[in-house]
């Protein structure tokens, strides 16, 4: 397997916000399998896998994402850079509301979502829920392969959390479904700070232009159809601004599946536990 090793530089977020990945943020491009690896600490910076999910595992999964397609959101300022308008200093909504959702399970957020639960997709459309596990799994299988410290170190997390609020025996909680959303740059909260991002990617006709960019190791992605990513999404990333050919979702369609652990799912109490928290608190 081909491996770098790469110096850190440092960069302004500033300089980089609301924009997408273009050719002057990168020198090299990922295009086969390689990992790229911190020259000081010889941890894995990014990983490219190709291939790394099997055909009938995608053409099975592929129906039980679209599944997802009627979840919008326009809570994704930071993911739709120049389509955004701002309401207020915390907070920036997408002009047009985008097709993307999250599977798995999230901790106690206030407000209207006081408990630790499932997600809505995943209770709503459990039957296409649990066909995406497959896909999981051999998502999994990537980062015990080539990250077996960090694929320890979420495991040994995940031992800590509920069993309600994990994904059969998986190194991920929750999952984040993209449906041909393009990201601005931005960096990842959330997500348990000693393990890894990991990332697939499923592809319909013909897609243009779609790589990850990684600016503080001037690192491009090239991810294919059925390709599998390893990265630290604590670094600044975004897409370049992709497209395809033909009509959006008709013709073309490019599904980004990110798997990860919500760090704070550590401190959920069992379902039952949580509903009885929630309503002595009424």
């Amino acid at each position: 397997m081909h491996t770098l090793k790469i110096s850190k530089i440092k960069i302004n977020d500033s300089d980089y916000q609301f924009k997408f990945g273009s050719k002057q943020d990168y020198d090299t491009i990922l295009s086969q399998t390689s990992i790229v690896r911190d020259a000081a600490t010889g941890l894995i910076v990014a990983g490219l896998f190709k291939k790394a999910i099997s055909l009938e595992t995608a053409k099975n999964a592929y129906p039980a994402f679209m599944a997802g397609f009627g979840y919008v959101t326009d809570n994704r300022g930071s993911y739709q850079g120049e389509k955004r308008k701002q309401e207020t200093q915390k907070r920036s909504r997408t002009t047009e509301p985008v097709h993307s959702y999250t599977g798995g399970y999230f901790e106690r957020q206030g407000g209207f979502t006081p408990i630790c639960r499932a997600t809505s997709f995943t209770r709503e459309q459990n039957k296409a829920w649990r066909k995406q596990i497959p896909f999981l799994k051999e998502m999994a299988t990537v980062v015990q392969e080539n990250d077996p410290l960090r694929y320890s170190k979420l495991m040994d997390y995940i031992g800590k959390i509920q069993k309600d609020y994990t994904i059969d025996g998986l190194p991920f909680t929750t999952t984040a479904v993209n449906l041909s959303v393009r990201a601005a740059y931005h960096r990842d909260r959330g997500d348990y700070k000693g393990g890894v991002g990991c990332m697939a990617v499923l592809k319909k006709g013909v897609c243009i232009n779609w790589k990850l960019v990684l600016p503080e190791y001037r690192v491009a992605l090239d991810i294919g159809d059925r390709d599998v990513i390893l990265f630290d999404p604590h670094l600044l990333h975004a897409t370049t601004k992709g497209t395809g050919i033909g009509e959006i979702y008709k013709d073309w369609n490019r599904i980004s599946v990110v798997a990860y652990v919500r760090e704070r799912l550590i401190k959920c109490l069992p379902h039952e536990e949580e509903i009885k928290r929630a309503r002595m608190r009424k």
